[in-house]
């Protein structure tokens, strides 16, 4: 499902990171509402919320950087790298669904034990990159340039398992419809490797819209009047997108693909 929304510049560490304005903002404005204006017309729902997927990002710099000392020659640099993070609920999680009113209709309202929409999860990190840069000048790779010059570096790239901060929302611009991202109102952990970084959208971004289509937000539909009918005692919900990001000023392009699965079963 497309849902389309105006969206906002986010900085996020190395990168900028696209959100969706009109979503973020509903999620904190929503958030800070006083009790008495929340619709309280549907029965509070309870459930066991499981959540897994995955994501993989692909990237590559090429990018000429001029000599100020000798024309006609310079750095080039060239680099490829990629990334693929899956992740897990440790165990069922406690979730509670109530209603509010947006846009004139009833959206659900999540929380989980953390007493809101987010949630942690357990990702497992598997990152590589490979590094083709030259001097063109000298025809030196740059890499054993500045180990020469800095002291060798060597690469920690490979898995690493770390603790990640999630959410799970409404998509209040369309009606039905959620979806899963990182959940950027809090910090995370900090970055496991020392000589591995993220370059592109990887770690600790889970893309949660089209990086080429800033108005496509990878949803999935969850019927919210299905949602308090206790007749319905299980929920699958899945949502998966991708695109690509053509290259910045710097050279640097990149491409994700990214899946997930919500599993509700309901207690009450």
């Amino acid at each position: 499902m497309d849902v389309r929304v105006n969206k906002e510049v986010v900085p996020r560490r190395r990168t900028q990171r696209w959100r969706t304005a009109s979503v973020a903002l509903a999620v904190l404005i929503l958030a800070a509402l006083p009790a008495p204006s929340l619709a309280r017309s549907a029965p509070q729902a309870r459930f066991k919320a499981t959540v897994e997927g995955a994501q993989t990002v692909t990237w590559k710099r090429d990018d000429f950087m001029p000599s100020q000392e000798m024309a006609n020659c310079g750095d080039h640099l060239v680099l490829n790298g990629s990334e693929q993070v899956s992740f897990h609920t440790r165990r069922p999680l406690a979730l509670s669904v109530g209603t509010r009113t947006f846009g004139g209709h009833a959206v659900p309202r999540f929380r989980f034990p953390s007493r809101d929409e987010g949630f942690p999860a357990l990702a497992t990190i598997d990152r590589a990159q490979t590094d083709n840069s030259v001097d063109t000048c000298t025809g030196q790779s740059i890499p054993q340039r500045d180990a020469a010059q800095f002291g060798p570096q060597p690469s920690d790239c490979g898995r690493r398992q770390v603790s990640w901060l999630l959410f799970f929302a409404p998509a209040y611009v369309q009606r039905d419809a959620v979806y899963v991202d990182d959940d950027y109102r809090k910090a995370q952990a900090a970055d496991p490797f020392a000589h591995c970084p993220a370059r592109a959208a990887e770690w600790p971004t889970l893309a949660a819209e089209d990086p080429s289509n800033i108005n496509r937000l990878f949803s999935a539909r969850l019927s919210t009047r299905k949602v308090f009918d206790r007749r319905v005692k299980k929920f699958d919900v899945r949502g998966r997108g991708s695109g690509a990001r053509a290259p910045d000023p710097n050279g640097l392009s990149y491409t994700v693909q990214v899946s997930w699965h919500v599993v509700l079963r309901r207690v009450r």
